[in-house]
């Protein structure tokens, strides 16, 4: 069981803990609970670049899957891409009990996708 009292309390001190997480056993890139259309489109609203995002251009956003993770009974995927102005960006779709699903993005703060993940599972900021 991962604890929340495992991680420190801000962000800032969150890139001095090595963080390693199990895979998802089974999961892949392709069996994202989350279309990639819905993904983009979600990116679209979203991020800098977005054709609705209100950015100074519009951009296609070439992501990169990374990897699946599991923490506690949560499953993970997590893909980078770099939004308009160039910034290391993280999107993630988070599976919930195998019901609920919740997709997330923000710029990467220079975290490892692992990090990133336990900061976005115990909502460090």
């Amino acid at each position: 069981m991962i604890k929340r009292e495992d991680f420190p309390e801000k962000l800032e001190d969150l890139h001095k803990v090595n963080i390693s997480l199990p895979y998802a056993e089974g999961e892949s890139e392709i069996t994202c609970p989350v279309s990639m259309k819905d993904i983009l489109e979600y990116l679209d609203w979203e991020a800098p670049g977005g054709k609705n995002a209100g950015g100074e251009m519009i951009i296609d956003f070439e992501l990169k899957f990374l990897r699946t993770a599991l923490v506690n009974e949560t499953k993970f995927w997590i893909w980078s891409f770099l939004d308009e102005d160039d910034t290391e960006c993280y999107v993630t779709v988070a599976l919930y009990d195998n019901d609920p699903t919740f997709t997330g993005y923000d710029e990467s703060f220079g975290l490892t996708p692992e990090q990133y993940i336990i900061m976005e599972y115990f909502d460090i900021i």
